[in-house]
């Protein structure tokens, strides 16, 4: 659906199957990862607001 939407091949293919990702296919994921990334750094700062006495708590120990 998205290459359709784009108008361009993201990936190759034989017959059914996926053989590899086409040039713009991988710039295609290459920003879809960087996006994601932000969309995981918007919900952290979301979190912040919304739970702000929520965090993180590390414990460390010795094996004795």
């Amino acid at each position: 659906m998205l290459e359709d939407e784009l108008g361009i091949q993201i990936f190759s293919r034989s017959s059914k199957h996926l053989t590899q990702v086409t040039q713009a296919g991988q710039e295609i994921i290459r920003i879809t990862r960087e996006v994601l990334s932000k969309v995981d750094v918007i919900k952290a700062v979301a979190g912040k607001h919304t739970y702000p006495d929520r965090g993180h708590l590390y414990i460390t120990t010795t094996h004795t």
